[in-house]
């Protein structure tokens, strides 16, 4: 499979950078990202044709956006150094707010508010939005809001929820990143801390300073529909240290997610991949010790570490990574790939862009210097792609990937 790569915006007119928000993309192929302007200032937008979601004045911060296939776009944004998070639909005049800073909630009998929003929300086609907040008394939790500022909560830090109690659900360093996903059933897949200790000896004490991860029990956790059990996807009570704190899922309920550590616990070379969760079966897609002579990709020798994990409903998977092209380079590069499985069974892996690449943006030739391609949204059921990208000439802009046939 090879890939032709189509230019959504660029800056050479009012945008300045693209590396601030990821971009993403609905199944119509519409992009939705965040810019900074060359005027001072940053927006969020659609395109082609170019359309304005929200922009500074108006708020005084915005974060990353999403959008779903009916055109509606969700986003964080601060008015007056107050976070919240506001969906617009395609056809309104300005953003409706789904959450705000000191909002009460009125779900629990206490008195609780929400204090802060992580900036990366996720939305499915009913218009459910899922969300990351901080409440009251330093607690946070995870939440499902829509345009009527209905607010679900899924998981907290102060309540049981099935069997589980969060510690954190906000992340930690060494989960980089940290936001749910949300399919169009209202299944939610997201990353968490729970409040239980690992067994002393657990694999992630042989590996990792015990000042900088505070030893408890951490994993990848699924809530079910509108009223379905809240269930452990992956935790580090065995083989695996710690997870990318974006794990996506898709029209089935299936998972993809990246994983850290292995049954050997090798503290020098611990084993880094992406692995699937489909029908409470977990399978090992890709990891770093696969390479060029053993599974037949195109363009990789092998793998070394696993960035951003997309899953598309056809099982297909898309995912940034660092590689070493065929032994070109000492150092590894960083590049942008999708995995499917063939009908025979075979796992295929395809490179989409990577860093050194040239590609032709309208009569251009231009060279990649660097790339961003983000987590749960960038990647849709038509296989399409949507990433930042910056050339060697100094310019940047959003590109979206289509597949062809080559």
């Amino acid at each position: 499979m090879s890939y032709t790569v189509t230019e959504i915006a660029n800056s050479n007119g009012v945008f300045s950078s693209f590396f601030e928000g990821a971009p993403a993309i609905n199944n119509a192929g519409t992009v939705t990202w965040q810019a900074l302007l060359d005027s001072g200032g940053s927006g969020i937008y659609t395109g082609n044709p170019l359309s304005t979601v929200a922009t500074t004045p108006d708020f005084s911060k915005l974060g990353f956006s999403t959008i779903n296939d009916n055109g509606q776009v969700a986003f964080y944004g601060e008015k007056g150094g107050n976070p919240g998070i506001y969906l617009r639909s395609k056809y309104s005049s300005s953003p409706t707010v789904i959450a705000a800073k000191d909002q009460v909630l009125t779900d629990v009998n206490r008195s609780e508010k929400f204090t802060s929003f992580l900036s990366d929300p996720a939305i499915n086609n009913r218009g459910q939005v899922a969300f990351l907040a901080g409440l009251t008394d330093n607690n946070s939790g995870l939440f499902v809001g829509n345009e009527n500022r209905k607010v679900k909560r899924i998981a907290d830090t102060v309540g049981t929820f099935g069997n589980l109690k969060f510690a954190n659900l906000l992340g930690t360093p060494f989960e980089g990143d940290v936001a749910p996903s949300i399919n169009k059933e209202g299944d939610i897949v997201f990353s968490g801390i729970l409040d239980k200790k690992l067994a002393t000896g657990a694999a992630e004490y042989s590996q990792i300073p015990p000042d900088f991860m505070p030893g408890n029990v951490r994993g990848i956790y699924l809530k079910s529909g509108d009223s379905g059990e809240l269930k452990t996807v992956v935790d580090n009570t065995g083989k695996y240290l710690s997870f990318n704190g974006s794990p996506d899922i898709n029209k089935d309920g299936n998972v993809a997610y990246i994983f850290r550590g292995d049954s050997l616990n090798n503290v020098n070379a611990p084993a880094r991949g992406i692995n699937l969760y489909e029908h409470g079966k977990t399978t090992t897609i890709i990891d770093n010790n696969d390479h060029y002579g053993k599974d037949g990709y195109d363009d990789v020798d092998k793998f070394f570490r696993f960035g951003f994990v997309d899953i598309n409903d056809k099982n297909t998977i898309a995912f940034s990574a660092t590689f070493d092209p065929l032994g070109v380079v000492s150092d590894p590069v960083l590049g942008v790939f999708t995995a499917h499985r063939s009908r025979g069974g075979s796992l295929e892996i395809d490179k989409v862009v990577a860093v050194g690449d040239t590609i032709k943006i309208g009569s251009a030739d231009k060279t990649v210097k660097d790339l961003f391609f983000y987590n749960n949204e960038g990647f849709n059921n038509q296989g399409q792609l949507a990433f930042s990208l910056e050339f060697n000439d100094g310019t940047q802009g959003i590109y979206r990937a289509d597949q062809f046939n080559s």
